[in-house]
């Protein structure tokens, strides 16, 4: 049986520990912007990906004989897998592709990670470039996107504070919120909303905020 507390062991534990730590906080990062804007993938789902990676590379390694580009490239096929389920399609509209795209990415940043030297340098820019991919270039996106007709939807809330849960997801998945008008507020709150947007993907955004008993277009 190998033995496990040696020093040499230890030493390679360390820097393989030293590694996942470093892959599973630029995934935790990656993830913290998705978990933010309510996305299916999010921390946990990056950072699991994250540690999966890098344990999956570095092992493979370990083995005599072993072709690291085969383990790659399995590795790639199953993360296209998982991203997959990320994808949902909403009537004429496909959402989700971001979210499986920030998986694959953090995937390649990983394994960069485990190929270790500078390479953990390249993760860490990579990261900051996803990122940035993730957050400034989509404001820049919505501004070059040609502007929809507002709609109007009405939404049933049980309670008033979900009024503000539902303007703010509303808000956060990209809607553009034109207008709002209170047609009943007492048993339940009944508004107007003359939203902007895919209607599908609005009317959907909707229907999973808390406190929304009904919601649908005029």
């Amino acid at each position: 049986m190998e033995q496990i507390f040696t020093a040499e062991s230890i030493q390679v534990a360390c820097i393989v520990l030293g590694k996942i730590i470093i892959a599973v906080t630029l995934g935790g990062i990656i993830g913290f912007e998705r978990e933010k804007h309510g996305r299916p993938a999010g921390l946990r789902t990056h950072m699991l990906v994250a540690l999966g990676v890098v344990l999956f590379c570095i092992v493979s390694t370990s083995y005599k004989g072993a072709d690291p580009t085969r383990i790659s490239a399995q590795v790639v096929t199953g993360i296209g897998f998982l991203g997959a389920g990320t994808i949902l399609r909403l009537g004429a509209e496909v959402r989700g592709l971001t979210s499986a795209a920030s998986i694959w990415a953090t995937a390649a940043i990983s394994m960069a990670v485990a190929r270790g030297g500078p390479y953990v340098i390249v993760a860490a820019v990579s990261t900051f470039m996803a990122l940035a991919t993730l957050g400034f270039i989509e404001k820049i996106e919505k501004r070059l996107r040609p502007k929809s007709l507002p709609r109007e939807m009405v939404v049933i809330l049980e309670r008033r504070s979900d009024f503000h849960e539902l303007i703010e997801k509303l808000n956060n998945d990209g809607f553009e919120i034109n207008g709002v008008r209170v047609l009943q507020s007492s048993p339940q709150i009944e508004v107007s909303l003359q939203i902007s947007g895919s209607s599908a993907a609005a009317l959907q955004t909707a229907t999973t905020v808390h406190g929304v008993t009904e919601a649908r277009w005029v």
